[in-house]
């Protein structure tokens, strides 16, 4: 009864705000009568909870109590009750009913359903082709509906659902590999990890245009002074939106809650970074790696593009930049580039031969980013190519799950959300480490 404990000295709490209230002898003031109402509300809420408790606990009482003095065998008439319903299939009523479930959720999603949960449909009377979920025990004692309904998620629709088990911190640990499998910029660049959202400033030197001097003999040497700049990354919050979670998906939910809610959350937050790390606008949010390049080249065609040009871009970026350079392009722009031909009609693209080495174009590794410009078209940056960890990712501490529990409680939902803090922009002292190709 720890939860009865629990409440019951909530309840006591409560209580004693209201009498502190309730001695006060002038008028109450407007936010005064608004505790006041707020805490006997709260309070009539406890009591009611506290009430259901209790009579739960007496009839359970009761229960045992009579079962003391008729010591029926319970069990030995459910296991007869279940291998009626059961058709001869393993397992308890229950069991059954789940995998009954599991397959016509499948056949909506359109998978394929096992001959297990084809034979479990049939012994619960379930239509896998129905619209709505409906149990039918053989007997005929019952018949238990349960409709796909229209609300924030669905007890019934594993799709629809916001799944969750377990405590934060594991859920803390499912978004964060959601996250990072999500992004071709996060996979590039160099995450930096803060614990205060303070801005972080990162000064930089520019001294490649000075050089030493001749100095002849008795002679004063001169003064060159060093450019120090600073470039300052911020923490700019991002969100999940809610996911609202229903009592009777948390009761009746026969998958993997926790696996669920954390890819949903994590893919939208992924998706929401991916692409203000590549076309932020560095105002108010992130600066995108492509906003943050240079013009390299520019093609001779708007829709078109020749390895030549593809090495003209290369040679653009210092060679400083290039050892440990690649490319960034999306999956169209990599498709036409593998379908260019030499003048004996021979394609040009060389994938990899070896085993377990990847492709490479024109010798550098490439990022596939399908929140950069999908086709030639003029006046596009269809190419990123340069050293790509001089994009900097500045992420505050960790994701930040919240659990909602009161809000949506006159709905008897849960809410869950995700927020992070992150900030990103190239780290160029002055020299341009990364490029980009421009469509004519």
């Amino acid at each position: 009864m720890e939860d009865y404990k629990k409440l019951a000295e909530e309840l006591n709490g409560v209580a004693a705000e209201i009498r502190s209230l309730a001695d006060i002898t002038e008028p109450l003031n407007t936010e005064q009568r608004s505790k006041w109402e707020t805490l006997n509300t709260k309070a009539d809420e406890l009591e009611e909870r506290l009430s259901r408790m209790k009579k739960a606990h007496e009839t359970d009482s009761r229960a045992k109590l009579l079962a003391a003095e008729f010591p029926i065998d319970l069990q030995k008439e459910q296991r007869t009750a279940e291998k009626e319903i059961s058709g001869g299939l393993p397992g308890t009523q229950s069991e059954i009913r789940a995998k009954a479930v599991n397959g016509w959720l499948r056949r909506q999603a359109g998978a394929t359903v096992s001959d297990e949960e084809m034979r479990a449909c049939m012994a619960s009377g379930i239509d896998l082709n129905a619209k709505e979920l409906t149990f039918e025990c053989r007997s005929g004692a019952e018949y238990a509906q349960m409709q796909r309904e229209a609300r924030a998620q669905s007890a019934i629709n594993g799709g629809q659902g916001g799944y969750l088990t377990g405590t934060d911190q594991s859920m803390m640990g499912q978004l964060e590999v959601a996250r990072l499998l999500f992004g071709s910029v996060r996979q590039a660049a160099e995450i930096i990890r803060t614990t205060t959202g303070s801005p972080l400033p990162w000064p930089t030197v520019d001294d490649t245009s000075n050089t030493g001097a001749a100095i002849g003999e008795n002679s004063a040497a001169g003064t060159t002074d060093i450019s120090v700049g600073q470039q300052t990354w911020y923490a700019h919050k991002q969100t999940s939106n809610f996911v609202k979670v229903p009592f009777e998906l948390f009761r009746d939910s026969m998958v993997n809650l926790e696996s669920f809610i954390g890819s949903l959350l994590g893919e939208r937050l992924g998706r929401r970074e991916e692409t203000l790390f590549t076309t932020g606008t560095g105002a108010g949010e992130p600066y995108g790696i492509v906003n943050g390049s240079v013009a390299g080249k520019t093609t001779a065609s708007a829709t078109a593009v020749t390895f030549d040009e593809i090495y003209d871009l290369i040679n653009s970026v210092d060679p400083a930049y290039q050892v440990n350079a690649g490319f960034m392009l999306h999956s169209g722009i990599l498709n036409a580039v593998r379908k260019l031909k030499d003048g004996q009609g021979q394609y040009l693209w060389q994938p990899s031969s070896q085993m377990g080495m990847p492709s490479m174009l024109a010798g550098f590794p490439y990022y596939r980013n399908q929140s950069m410009q999908s086709t030639l078209a003029t006046g596009t940056k269809t190419f990123l190519f340069g050293d790509l960890s001089k994009y900097k990712i500045r992420e505050v501490g960790t994701v930040r799950l919240r659990r909602l529990d009161e809000r949506f409680a006159d709905n008897d939902q849960v809410g869950f959300i995700a927020f992070t803090e992150i900030d990103g922009k190239i780290l160029n002292a002055g020299t341009n480490p990364i490029k980009h190709m421009l469509q004519a």
